[in-house]
């Protein structure tokens, strides 16, 4: 039988998932990341379209699924990045971490601007002067703050409005860069205990945690973004100190799905 596979047949059915850099690939990360995303489409599509108090709101707390994405890209970065830094400079993180993620910046800001314009339902207030709706354009381009247009006075990413986690995605990055790459874990365990001690506070305070994507709250969006983003840091630092149980992907999404639910 073994004269059936070639050597190297056999040694790639053995060899573990690799990324394009030789390091593992933790292909329930992918998973969990398409779990969470579609928790998020499903929040948006069901709440927004057919109201929050009715047999059709799905998933009232989904939008945790931000913050799980906010971890999963501490624990990402440092996984990806951590090791390189010797050969490896800033700005050459910025601009990988730039080709990797503004490309779909673009096209989410290009694609928002046409469905604010092509809205069947928002004629009647999507009433926005055409120096102004310029203005929101080229701010979603840049991943910037947006200035208020006609029906989304509120959101600080007025033509792409799931875009403000991915601004502080960008946030996330500069300080790694900067700041918190430097740092070891029981710093990073200090700044996510802390920071999350003041979550913990505001959520009580508030009575959600739904908030950041709006600029009367956008002062959640950092606080949310420290908190998940260092716990993914300081998870990746200590992960060799911690038993990691091998469960698989279908149950890990159900309890994605039951803490959001739970909250």
């Amino acid at each position: 039988m073994n004269d059936i596979f070639a050597p190297s047949q056999i040694a790639n059915a053995t060899r573990a998932d690799r990324t394009s850099t030789g390091k593992e690939h933790f292909e329930v990360l992918d998973g969990l990341r398409g779990s969470a995303a579609i928790l998020i489409v499903i929040f948006h599509v069901f709440n927004y379209s057919f109201g929050w108090d009715t047999p059709l709101s799905l998933m009232h707390h989904a939008y945790l699924a931000v913050d799980f994405f906010f971890g999963l890209s501490g624990f990402v970065v440092a996984y990806a990045y951590d090791d390189r830094w010797t050969h490896m400079s800033t700005l050459q993180f910025f601009r990988i971490r730039l080709i990797r993620l503004h490309p779909l910046v673009l096209v989410g800001a290009t694609l928002g601007l046409l469905g604010y314009l092509l809205d069947p339902f928002g004629k009647a207030i999507n009433q926005t002067s055409a120096p102004m709706l310029l203005l929101a354009y080229v701010t979603s381009l840049l991943l910037l703050p947006s200035p208020p247009v006609g029906g989304r006075q509120n959101e600080s990413q007025a033509l792409n409005g799931p875009a403000w986690s991915l601004m502080q995605e960008y946030l996330g990055n500069i300080a790694y860069a900067l700041i918190l790459r430097r740092l070891r874990a029981p710093t990073l365990g200090i700044i996510f205990g802390v920071s999350g001690l003041i979550l913990i506070w505001v959520a009580n305070m508030k009575g959600s945690l739904d908030g950041g994507w709006g600029y009367p709250e956008i002062w959640m969006a950092p606080l949310r973004l420290t908190v998940s983003f260092v716990m993914g840091l300081w998870l990746y630092r200590v992960q060799d100190r911690i038993r990691r149980p091998r469960i698989g992907l279908l149950v890990l999404s159900f309890l994605l799905r039951r803490l959001e639910d739970d909250y």
